[in-house]
């Protein structure tokens, strides 16, 4: 790698990730021109094409995909290192961040986050979506439709291009119902768990979404998947839980969260005989995002959110 200027790594992990080199070049304040000339020199001083034009993408070549990772990690440190005295002010920030993340990861409701980055950054502007919690998750990452994934799902193994950190764990421990289900007293079995019908949120119903653990342990003891009902949020799942006989399968915290919603809600400690699941919640998101300055101060509020105190990238 004798010669190899930090710039022209930068701009091949850049054309990588916008797909275009015009766009590439604009991100480093460069021309299309320069650009490519850089581009050209890489290639002689490494003796490789390294990427490909085919049809409208940019393809790696064997060696290409072999050096990548290693590319991205030596850019990474040096604009970690050139950047690091620049200040960031929060009030001033006029970026526009799309977040995919639904309610009930909190120890607080999601419109609490969304008012306290209101206020330290009001003229930011924050659009909050669902996740699938599946792979079109990571598809909305890399064609920019979402800027930051809070979900379930995890990043593939190979996804050079993606940055996850696991920022909490809930451990599915209670049941949720009526203060006077017609069925369930003050303790709960396995065999009553199994009969009754059960709410789901949304994002566990959609295309492409993982079956839910709990079903697939039930499965594996030759009993019958849960029957559920789908709720689109975690207000709606409160309501239904007060006032018909569903039953809910949340974390303590969650559990809370869902009593505080409403009086008529109690909970029980979910019955033995089960592997009830550890459920993460993992923070995604691009290549191309991890050093702007807006979106990382929101990713530290939003790991603040979830789980105080958690490492920052």
């Amino acid at each position: 790698m004798k010669n190899v200027d930090m710039k022209q790594l930068a701009l091949l992990c850049e054309l990588l990730d916008q797909q275009s080199l015009t766009e590439a070049a604009a991100r480093l304040h460069i021309t299309p021109s320069a650009a490519s000339q850089s581009l050209s020199r890489l290639r002689q001083l490494l003796s490789d094409d390294l990427v490909v034009r085919e049809q409208n993408t940019y393809q790696l070549t064997p060696y290409g995909e072999a050096s990548l990772h290693a590319f991205r990690q030596i850019v990474d440190l040096w604009r970690g290192v050139s950047s690091g005295g620049t200040g960031f002010d929060p009030a001033v920030c006029e970026e526009q961040v799309s977040l995919s993340c639904y309610d009930g990861f909190g120890v607080t409701g999601l419109a609490t986050f969304y008012r306290r980055v209101h206020e330290l950054a009001p003229r930011l502007k924050l659009d909050i979506h669902s996740p699938t919690n599946g792979p079109q998750d990571v598809a909305d990452l890399r064609s920019g439709a979402v800027d930051i994934v809070c979900s379930h799902h995890e990043a593939p193994a190979d996804a050079t291009d993606l940055h996850m950190e696991t920022v909490k764990r809930f451990q599915v421990s209670r049941c949720c119902l009526s203060v006077d289900h017609p069925r369930i007293g003050a303790s709960l079995s396995l065999d009553e768990y199994v009969a009754e019908e059960h709410l789901l949120i949304t994002f566990l119903r959609r295309p492409g979404a993982q079956r839910s653990p709990i079903d697939q342990a039930l499965q594996a003891l030759g009993r019958s998947p849960r029957r559920t009902s789908v709720v689109s949020s975690w207000q709606l799942c409160a309501e239904m839980v007060a006032r018909t006989d569903r039953l809910v399968t949340t974390s303590e915290e969650q559990a809370a969260l869902l009593q505080r919603a409403s009086s008529r809600i109690r909970c029980l400690p979910l019955p033995e005989g089960l592997p009830w699941p550890e459920v993460p919640v993992n923070l995604l998101w691009h290549q191309r995002t991890h050093h702007s300055r807006p979106h990382r101060w929101l990713r530290l509020q939003l790991r603040d959110y979830l789980h105080p105190g958690a490492s920052v990238d």
